[in-house]
């Protein structure tokens, strides 16, 4: 069977990169009514003063094969319930949403009401599940018992966010090493340094078994 030939969309990055016509493609942007730029604004909002409201904005294909359609105004409505709760969570505009959903209509909601209400959206690695999101917390609560979460950025070092000298640190590798049955050495410092290393880490799969011959 002879395979189809495709183009490559971009043959060339350098040049491409060299001439990108920016001012081309911020003019392709409706900006909000008064001034700037939101990117929920441009995904769900300026479909529907286009018009295009009941067009289908979102295709989801699960596993077994069903679809769901989701419109713009669909996703206006719910996106827009989610902005609304982030204020009445006193949540306010710059603070970081951090959210662990896995590929379900929820989580393009999330995602645009965050946008939409100008909080920044700071997805956590989903397939790191509760459970060991709490092994983490634990590990780090072992060394830094009134350990703050709340404002936790995921790709700042550990030992910056909760004050860690040297021996802090040891000893939160040794407790993540226990709680997660994972053999931690020297080597892994550098990736366990921040939060999504750890969670990179720790489900990195193991080298695959081979079995000896007798």
């Amino acid at each position: 069977m002879n395979a189809l030939w495709v183009a490559p969309v971009m043959p060339d990055y350098d040049s491409a990169r060299a001439t990108f016509p920016w001012h081309r493609e911020r003019s392709r942007l409706a900006g909000l009514p008064g001034s700037g730029l939101n990117m929920g604004y441009e995904a769900v909002d300026r479909n529907l003063l286009d018009g295009h409201g009941e067009h289908v904005a979102l295709r989801l294909v699960a596993r077994d094969g069903s679809v769901r359609n989701a419109t713009y105004d669909q996703l206006a409505r719910d996106s827009s319930r989610f902005a609304h709760v982030l204020d009445s969570l006193g949540i306010g505009p710059g603070e970081r949403v951090f959210t662990l959903l896995g590929r379900r209509y929820e989580l393009y909601t999330v995602v645009l009401g965050t946008l939409r209400a100008g909080r920044v959206l700071c997805p956590l690695f989903t397939a790191f599940g509760p459970e060991p999101v709490a092994l983490r917390m634990l590990a780090v609560q072992r060394v830094v018992p009134d350990a703050d979460f709340t404002g936790l950025d995921a790709d700042v070092p550990l030992r910056d966010t909760f004050d860690m000298d040297s021996v802090d640190f040891l000893e939160f590798v040794e407790a993540l090493a226990e709680l997660s049955g994972r053999e931690l050495s020297e080597d892994d410092y550098p990736a366990l340094d921040t939060w999504n290393g750890c969670a990179a880490r720790l489900t990195a799969r193991e080298p695959e078994y081979r079995l000896q011959s007798r």
